[in-house]
């Protein structure tokens, strides 16, 4: 976890003082926020298995796309990322904030189900 960890921290450092260059449609901007500042929808569900395969790669620094959000800082992609980073103990992440209405996201629910075999 830490080489993944001293990893993200250059890359927020350099998010911070606007050296990271993006290629996002312009209706997003990309920024870093504390990660329980994001929000949830009620349920989704995924196995525990893959947040911990998402874990595994964010360690190994294969794991690199930005959680999307709304504007009311709802997870519209990268729910399962979410929890790994939250797993990894990550306080902030760079998220990308797009412009969806609440209305226009289909799947609203989250659950883990724990099945690791």
């Amino acid at each position: 976890m830490q080489s993944a960890t001293n990893h993200i921290r250059s890359v927020l450092s350099q998010v911070e003082e606007g050296k990271v260059r993006t290629l996002f449609p312009a209706d997003s901007c990309s920024l870093v926020m504390p990660i329980n500042q994001l929000l949830l929808p009620k349920e989704f569900t995924c196995n525990l298995k893959d947040i911990l395969q998402l874990c595994s790669k964010i360690e190994n620094k294969e794991m690199m796309e930005p959680i999307v959000i709304n504007d009311t800082n709802l997870i519209i992609d990268g729910k399962k990322r979410y929890y790994a980073y939250k797993r990894l103990g990550f306080k902030k992440l760079t998220v990308i904030r797009k412009q969806i209405n609440r209305n226009d996201l289909n799947g609203n629910e989250f659950s883990i189900l724990n099945d690791i075999n």
